[in-house]
């Protein structure tokens, strides 16, 4: 069916799903203490944490498969379909934590990403996914306090009326990779480490501050979550923060009405051929044709021709400067790096 505002809704109604979710908690119920096995960490805190029970697991996908009692009717499903869809709903349910589910979707997804993930049933964690944006976090190992934004600067801020600041910082790899933040994950489920790193163990793959904060980071282009010491080195120290601004000052009333004057000095530049502006567009222009006669004489292949350094709105507008290169000169390497990872 082509997709249109006209096409028929096909998509089954909410009370199918509670069909479906009364048939799979009927049998939850019987099955849950084989499946989740609860550690206790600090009774006096009442804190918890547990394993799935990859055994208990597996009976109770297969007890969800054999039984016909209230379930749903498939019987226009094929055989497979319903496999698939029962171990996927079960995997799902037992494994989706916002860690999991944003790094399943990065894994996934194309494009360019900057996200951050809550959860109702996550109290008190933060999921952060850095691809092809930047993504920062600030923390401090005593304090039970992050901030985290898409530009280093914004998280080296004062939190108190005495000035102080987070002291460390870590900047996410905008080539792809997932950070949780928060208090300690509930599931135990090992560590996703590479066969060769034989003596990284669960618990080798995160830092876990005094504050009882826990970061913990997944590589999309190493398919691997990182270890403690890699996790360490990458931590940067804050030597100083913005201090906080008058409240009664309207910074955003300011820039809007900066915007006039700032757009006829602009538009006043490009009108004459001698400015600064048109002398630097001609000259890279000639650069950039440069480099694509040499790419088509097959010489020096490997270069990356031009880096577009930006942050925050900058750096978006460079991306898409440099998607419009890439069109127009289609031979080039255009490539864009967030100002903050180059003065890091």
């Amino acid at each position: 069916t082509t997709l249109s505002k006209a096409a028929a809704n096909h998509f089954p109604l909410p009370q199918y799903w509670l069909e479906w979710g009364a048939f799979f908690e009927s049998i939850w119920i019987k099955n849950i203490h084989n499946v989740i096995q609860v550690e206790t960490i600090s009774a006096s805190s009442q804190s918890y944490r547990y394993r799935i029970n990859n055994h208990g697991e597996s009976v109770f996908t297969n007890a969800l498969l054999l039984s016909d009692s209230n379930r749903p009717n498939t019987s226009n499903w094929k055989a497979e379909e319903l496999t698939a869809f029962i171990a996927m709903s079960v995997r799902g349910f037992l494994r989706m934590d916002l860690y999991n589910a944003l790094t399943e979707f990065l894994t996934r997804a194309q494009g360019s990403f900057g996200l951050q993930m809550h959860c109702s049933l996550e109290d008190g964690v933060v999921t952060l996914a850095s691809k092809g944006q930047p993504m920062s976090i600030s923390c401090d190992p005593k304090l039970p306090i992050c901030l985290f934004a898409s530009e280093a600067g914004a998280v080296a801020v004062s939190i108190d009326e005495s000035g102080n600041w987070l002291p460390l910082r870590l900047d996410l790899d905008s080539k792809g990779e997932v950070v949780r933040v928060g208090r300690e994950r509930s599931l135990i489920e090992g560590t996703f480490s590479r066969k060769s790193d034989n003596a990284i163990k669960d618990g080798d793959c995160r830092l876990l501050f005094e504050s009882n904060i826990e970061i913990i980071s997944y590589s999309l282009t190493k398919c691997c979550e990182l270890s403690t010491p890699a996790l360490m080195s990458r931590i940067v120290r804050i030597s100083s923060a913005t201090q906080l601004g008058d409240p009664d000052d309207d910074m955003v009333s300011k820039d809007l009405s900066d915007i006039p004057q700032v757009l006829t000095r602009i538009n006043k530049a490009w009108q004459d051929d001698s400015s600064p502006e048109c002398r630097s567009a001609d000259a890279l222009l000639r650069k950039l044709l440069k480099c694509m006669e040499s790419r088509l004489k097959k010489s020096n292949l490997d270069a990356v021709d031009l880096i577009i350094v930006g942050v925050e709105a900058s750096l978006w507008v460079a991306e898409q400067f440099a998607a419009d290169l890439r069109i127009g000169l289609p031979e080039l390497v255009v490539d864009t790096v967030s100002a903050n990872k180059v003065i890091s």
